[in-house]
């Protein structure tokens, strides 16, 4: 929280043409201060001079802010890192570095705060280019991007020839004690894990967890207080529960739950999956249904479907929920508005406030 009581939050928005958006109507990066008792938002600093930063997370400290730009001709995506005043809702450039892949898509930070994470989705063919799908980068003493301590490939196909020719990366989050990486992979309908050294910021590869063919992981959320990972089936629009056991390095899939009632339209794309503080409650973007999917926790750490709500706007890409798990906000990309929503005792979501209007925006970072 700032200051004043209120929460700070950044919007990530597409600034230049990519073939898989309708429009790029994006500044860069724009601070927002969030009202949670009215919903109200307040603009606060633009930051420019950086191409489609798509994705953006801050770290626990809550002094910097690191955004990776998805270009999809570029052989290497770029990670800036960005010092954040708390006060003014700005950010202030550090540095930037390539991210050893095409089209970087998604950031974030290990459990100790001493690294940051980026993956690469890849639209070129296997082997253009450095064609890395994961780097890990230290944290400079400063909060910039250090060197590099990890990076790895990833490999194989899936069932739909138009999705999943080749592999895709597209999220990692790391286990509730530090010790695992999970990489959502789009393109081979896997969970890939790593063993992650928390000393050394390196990885190991350590196995998988297959879904069901034509799932299309792209997203993942860590229960807060079980070690639990839900992943989010873009293909499929589903979400589904995996136990891990980070001594062994192994998981499980306990179960996949739909994110749309019976009968939901075809073409529903899952997106971005965010967990409630307690760990009671999920909720994932589904684009094309445009609504937001609501998931209860049940007593065995599963996630059961209990029903939607409309997003909005159109094509809800991103989604998060303040600090106090009070409050959502959707990005939705293709209505040039960020909603925010309040959360109810059951967890259920009611349009709170104005709104705010953005050009393209595309993922939601608060302020711890």
């Amino acid at each position: 929280m700032t200051q004043d009581g209120q929460s700070l939050f950044f919007i990530g928005s597409c600034t230049r043409p990519l073939p898989y958006f309708a429009s790029a109507n994006g500044a860069g990066l724009t601070g927002v201060f969030l009202d949670e008792e009215t919903g109200a938002c307040t603009r606060a600093g633009v930051t420019t001079g950086i191409d489609n930063p798509t994705y953006a997370a801050i770290s626990a400290d809550g002094r910097m802010l690191y955004a990776s730009s998805e270009v999809v001709d570029w052989h290497e995506g770029t990670l800036s890192a960005y010092a954040i005043d708390r006060a003014g809702g700005t950010l202030a450039y550090v540095n930037k570095a390539v991210t050893r892949g095409n089209v970087a898509a998604q950031v974030s930070l290990d459990r100790s705060d001493r690294f940051v994470a980026c993956v690469n989705y890849a639209f070129m063919p296997p082997g253009a280019g450095p064609d890395r799908a994961v780097v890990i980068f230290a944290r400079a003493p400063d909060g910039g991007l250090g060197p590099v301590t990890a990076e790895a490939r990833l490999s194989g196909h899936g069932p739909d020839p138009d999705r999943q020719a080749r592999s895709h990366a597209h999220c990692l989050r790391f286990s509730r004690d530090n010790r695992l990486a999970l990489v959502a992979d789009l393109g081979t309908d896997r969970v890939e894990l790593f063993r992650f050294d928390a000393a050394s910021g390196a990885l190991a590869p350590a196995g998988a967890v297959g879904l069901p063919p034509g799932t299309g992981p792209r997203h993942i959320e860590m229960h807060p207080r079980r070690d639990i990972a839900y992943v989010v089936g873009e293909l499929n629009a589903t979400l589904a529960t995996i136990a891990l056991d980070s001594g062994a390095a192994a998981g499980r899939c306990l179960h996949v739950a739909p994110c749309l009632p019976p009968g939901g339209p075809p073409g529903t794309h899952g997106s971005a999956v965010k967990i409630s503080p307690d760990g009671g409650h999920l909720y994932v973007g589904n684009r094309g249904h445009d609504s937001i999917a609501h998931l209860r926790v049940d007593a065995g750490g599963v996630a059961r479907f209990a029903g939607t709500v409309p997003c909005g706007g159109a094509t809800p890409r991103d989604l998060a929920l303040s600090p106090s798990g009070r409050v959502l906000v959707v990005a939705n990309q293709d209505s040039d508005r960020v909603e925010v929503f309040r959360r109810g005792p059951d967890g259920g979501l009611a349009p709170l406030g104005p709104g705010f209007a953005t050009g393209t925006p595309t993922c939601v970072a608060f302020l711890p």
